[in-house]
């Protein structure tokens, strides 16, 4: 709502009392006290609300603290802005580094992964891509971190969207972008040989792109679609009982990011939904479809990755663990109909504050480092999460 111009304005500050700008207000009755009551609850909880003023009675209310918004809609797009918004403008500034990633494994988000991305973008724009309508992360990211010039929420959720110039020049302006959780079929249906598509890959030298959950997955070189047609979560079981099973969907990667290994797929909420089995016949998979080396990286929920602009140290974050498994070697039998059997594949499992190179493939800690390998869709190891407690 705008704020028209009358003559009694009345300001919440930061402690939310209500003052009365202009002339110092005439000396108020007694009778009077309630009606100065009323407005100081309904402006307190307009602060609530996250409004920016509101009118009664010839008296507007107005929060001081507020950042100035801009909503814009189009066909099959919304875009959700705090901040100086300007996406057009924008384009014209100066280069702001990039190159970074963030991949976060979904649940509570890791606050010292979007601050780092907020460290890289010196102070520049910061644009969340998603296809629901929500606009959740822009108040925490623009008022509670701070550091950025502008957050927007770009909620692009039809193809014909993802080809408006209109919508993609919000992309083409930001100099981070940060792809929710949702669900990547639908990010794969509507942006998949689009100019969103284009301008992402486009993105990766100019700004840092990270990702949680499903936002995560599609950030790697080859992804697990979800795309299976029967609907449903793909189980470890599944995926190692039949590598090619209909629900096992892999697909190449709209972002080509070159801070990562060329065969390289990530996989999210990684042990409370026992994935491991799963992403360990993604590897193999890759292997066989497209070549060595593959490997596939697990993260926890509450984990993330900070991946330099050159792949050679990506940190973890967060609260829980993350595991990089790779091989050297194609599986023993990977067809379709049949149960996977692989050669040993090295497991290097990773604690807050590791380090790992996504390049050579090197970092951790020797005594997390071990060995899994699948034989007739069963994995090795009774607890594929830990070093080896081994089935046979």
């Amino acid at each position: 709502m705008l704020c028209s111009s009358i003559p009694k304005i009345f300001y919440v500050n930061h402690n939310g009392m209500v003052k009365q700008s202009g002339n110092r207000p005439e000396k108020k009755k007694v009778k009077e006290m309630p009606r100065l009551v009323l407005i100081h609850a309904v402006s307190l909880l307009l602060l609530l609300l996250g409004m920016n003023c509101f009118t009664t009675a010839g008296t507007t209310i107005v929060s001081s603290n507020a950042p100035p918004t801009k909503n814009t809609t189009g066909n099959g797009w919304k875009a959700y802005c705090e901040g100086q918004c300007n996406p057009v403008g924008n384009m014209t500034k100066a280069p702001v580094y990039g190159g970074g990633s963030v991949f976060m494994g979904g649940g509570t988000d890791v606050t010292d992964a979007f601050k780092q991305q907020i460290q890289w973008l010196s102070g520049g724009d910061f644009l969340i891509l998603r296809s629901d309508d929500d606009n959740g992360y822009n108040d925490w990211i623009y008022t509670t971190l701070g550091g950025v010039r502008s957050v927007t929420s770009l909620i692009v959720f039809t193809k014909e969207a993802a080809n408006d110039p209109q919508a993609v020049a919000f992309l083409a302006a930001a100099d981070a972008i940060f792809i929710a959780g949702g669900d990547q079929s639908q990010y794969y249906a509507f942006w998949q040989g689009t100019a969103i598509q284009t301008e992402l890959d486009k993105a990766r030298g100019r700004s840092s792109i990270g990702g949680t959950s499903a936002g995560c997955m599609v950030l790697s070189n080859h992804v697990y679609t979800a795309s299976d047609p029967n609907g449903g979560d793909l189980s470890s079981k599944t995926a190692l009982r039949d590598p090619y099973n209909d629900a096992v969907t892999i697909a190449p990667g709209f972002i080509n990011l070159t801070n990562v290994n060329a065969h390289v797929i990530l996989d999210t909420h990684f042990k409370v939904r026992d994935r491991f089995g799963r992403l360990l016949t993604f590897v193999s998979r890759l292997s066989v479809d497209y070549g060595l080396p593959a490997y596939g990286i697990g993260l926890d929920e509450q984990a993330a990755f900070v991946v330099s602009a050159d792949g050679r140290n990506a940190t973890l974050v967060g609260q829980g663990h993350a595991w990089v498994i790779y091989g050297t070697k194609k599986p023993i039998r990977c067809e379709p109909g049949q149960s996977l059997s692989t050669e040993t594949l090295t497991v290097q499992k990773l604690v807050t504050g590791d380090t790992f190179d996504l390049m050579s493939l090197m970092g951790g800690t020797s005594s997390n480092q071990y060995t899994v390998y699948a034989d007739s869709g069963e994995l090795s190891t009774s607890d594929p999460y830990s070093p080896n407690r081994r089935m046979f």
